[in-house]
């Protein structure tokens, strides 16, 4: 949804170059503010940049580009985008304060870990995926028809048809062969400005998606505010998917108005199509020596089953292609009329991502309004924890993969840390969707008899398993200061009475010096929780 409101910004950018500054501002803004609200804060940034090369380079030219001065356009620009930033103040205030202090725990926890080259970004085959969208197979798992060898063989109705480095779940940002050959075509047509913002923009996303092969400047980025929330090297991809879209559109357009003036027609056509029979052969070259396979265990059937894939989409790749090159050759010949030119192009980009995206997604994954629903109706162990009527406790749901922890969240507050303890972790549903009552959770808040100081961030990390959070309370060296001489007691009960998500309240008993640990999440001075005394109670 991110990446649709995007398209919606550019279009507002168009509109403002055309002279249109009202209608393009405001479409500007209203897609900066949709766009931001879907909370993917990368692929926002990582549009600005097939933007601002369209700024620079002013790819298209008109009357009216001419008559409106460039500083107002600059300026209506910078007031729709920053209305869509405030608009969404809430969202960005938040991220500002609490994505810091997440994204260093992460950091502390991958940091006996070094990254691979191919987990960090598309690996170099992978950019093949713009030719060819089964060059390192389809989806992590595909469904079979009843007749495919694999499934007779081996009685699997689905199939991992995926055999890339990327962990997350495989998307690839194909746009159809037809697209790409217009954007080939469009490289002798097209005038100057539109191939340098194509090419700029182009270049610079690549060598982001590609991740650590370039990682000075993709550690860069990540300097950007907010930039390193969700980071997705893999997914930079899909900004070059709106610039071939938008380049393909534009080749078309250059090529319908100069057809009276087309020198070198046959030449640069030949040249343009050379361009498209290289990028095939260069993703036949990748299936030769390819041994589509992940793991060593997997099947003789499987690795065929992969292999058959590849090569029977790349001769419908290259099919496409010669049928998408002869409607555009007959048209250039005069033999065919604009109509179906347009029509042509239509049928066979609409006909070859269709049928693609049917592979990946096959008919069974579509749900109705009612099987969705029923995906978060509570389970019976759900049933069981929510007669608990403690104001607050937490769930440890192991039964749910990570992406599916949506789920367990539409009843409980739920989490996955180190030290579940000290969360009050009340629950455990284990693999079995079998509920475990942790009699080892802290509750909300319990007070420790000594503290024990942490030198460092990381050593504070690997200590959270060797020590007894009941009776100890470990603490960073930045916090000597305030506990620095204090005598303390575990005498007493500390117990929660209320919590909403500004105020939680607590009830506490006796008299001595105690220090009292909270089960929550602490986000630093300026993020979080702010301690009053209002009633002493002995």
């Amino acid at each position: 949804m991110s990446i649709a409101f995007l398209c919606v910004s550019f279009a507002g950018l168009v509109r403002i170059k055309n002279g249109q500054l009202i209608l393009g501002g405001a479409i500007l803004a209203i897609g900066t503010s949709l766009a931001i609200a879907y909370d993917f804060s990368q692929t926002t940034y990582l549009w600005l940049i097939p933007m601002i090369c369209f700024l620079i380079f002013k790819p298209i030219q008109t009357k009216t580009d001419k008559q409106i001065p460039a500083s107002r356009q600059l300026l209506v620009i910078a007031f729709a985008i920053a209305l869509g930033f405030l608009s969404n103040t809430t969202l960005l205030w938040d991220q500002h304060h609490y994505s810091k202090a997440v994204n260093e725990t992460s950091a502390l926890a991958e940091a006996e870990v070094e990254p691979q080259a191919d987990e960090r970004g598309s690996s170099l085959p992978e950019l093949m995926t713009f030719v060819s969208p089964k060059v390192r197979g389809g989806a992590s798992l595909e469904v079979l028809s009843p007749d495919n060898p694999y499934r007779l063989a081996t009685g699997n109705q689905l199939a991992p048809m995926y055999w890339g480095p990327q962990k997350a779940p495989y998307s690839p940002p194909y746009v159809s062969i037809v697209t790409l050959l217009l954007c080939a075509l469009g490289l002798f047509f097209n005038s100057r400005n539109l191939n340098l913002w194509f090419a700029t923009g182009g270049v610079l996303i690549l060598i982001l998606s590609i991740g650590v092969v370039f990682s000075g400047l993709t550690d860069f980025i990540q300097l950007i505010p907010h930039s390193d929330i969700q980071p997705n090297t893999a997914g930079i991809l899909s900004a070059i998917n709106l610039m071939l879209v938008v380049y393909a559109l534009c080749s078309i357009q250059n090529w319908l108005d100069h057809k009276k003036d087309r020198p070198d027609f046959q030449r640069k056509f030949l040249m343009g199509s050379s361009i498209v029979g290289l990028l095939i052969l260069g993703a036949f070259v990748i299936g030769m020596r390819s041994d589509f396979t992940t793991a060593a265990q997997e099947s003789e059937a499987l690795i065929n089953l992969r292999r058959e894939e590849y090569f029977g989409s790349l001769i419908k790749v290259l099919l496409l292609s010669m049928v998408g090159l002869a409607v555009v050759y007959f048209h250039g010949k005069k033999k065919l009329p604009d109509l179906a030119l347009m029509i042509g192009i239509g049928i066979l980009v609409l006909g070859d991502l269709f049928s693609f995206g049917r592979d990946i997604i096959h008919r069974s994954n579509y749900m109705t309004v009612n099987q969705t629903s029923a995906i978060f109706a509570p389970r019976q162990v759900d049933d069981l924890i929510l007669k608990d009527d403690d104001p607050h406790y937490r769930v440890l749901d192991l039964s749910e993969s990570r992406q599916f922890q949506a789920f367990p969240a539409a009843h409980h507050h739920i989490l996955s840390g180190p030290e579940i303890r000290m969360l009050n972790t009340k629950y455990v549903v284990n693999k079995n969707a079998e509920l475990e009552v942790n009699i080892q959770a802290l509750g909300n808040a319990w007070y420790v008899q000594r503290l024990l100081e942490a030198k460092d961030d990381q050593t504070e990390f690997s200590a959270l398993t060797k020590f007894d959070p009941a009776t100890v309370a470990l603490f960073h060296n930045d916090y000597a200061d305030y506990v620095q001489d204090l005598n303390i007691s575990q005498e007493g009960t500390i117990e929660l009475t209320s919590y909403e998500p500004n105020l939680i309240t607590y009830s506490s008993t006796g008299t001595a010096d105690r220090f009292a640990v909270f089960s929550e999440i602490f986000y630093g001075h300026d993020g979080g929780w702010r301690a009053r005394k209002w009633i002493l109670s002995v």
